[in-house]
């Protein structure tokens, strides 16, 4: 079987496979623990999740902050509603995930068209 729905699923590299190891094979891994969890494995589960935030954060440049998400639905609503923006345009042919989290944050937002490319005409007035 050709698999090429990788929208939503998508094998993980082996290198990354190997590292999560410890922390998906169940109660008996050594890993294995809630990092929200107050007792002693949540606690080495949340230490490292930090050392994974740290490890992330150094390939990229200083000065930002590494937020991990449960995905990309989250991740962008954290990023629209973290912009601040009291205003938005959208492409008309962005995710439901971006236009109901735009709309939400201002219900006149811009649903700008866009042509056979799917690009939108930086001309267009708003």
């Amino acid at each position: 079987m050709i698999y090429l729905d990788y929208q939503a699923t998508t094998p993980l590299a082996p290198e990354a496979r190997a590292a999560m190891l410890p922390w998906l094979d169940g109660p008996e891994a050594p890993g294995f623990a809630n990092p929200h969890s107050p007792h002693r494995a949540g606690r080495a589960a949340t230490a490292a999740v930090e050392v994974a935030r740290e490890q992330v954060a150094a390939l990229l440049p200083p000065g930002g902050r590494v937020v991990f998400t449960s995905g990309a639905t989250e991740a962008i609503n954290l990023a629209i509603i973290g912009s601040g923006a009291m205003r938005m345009a959208v492409s008309a042919i962005e995710h439901a995930a971006v236009l109901d989290t735009a709309r939400f944050i201002d219900p006149e937002v811009a649903v700008l068209p866009v042509d056979g490319a799917g690009l939108v005409d930086p001309d267009v007035a708003i």
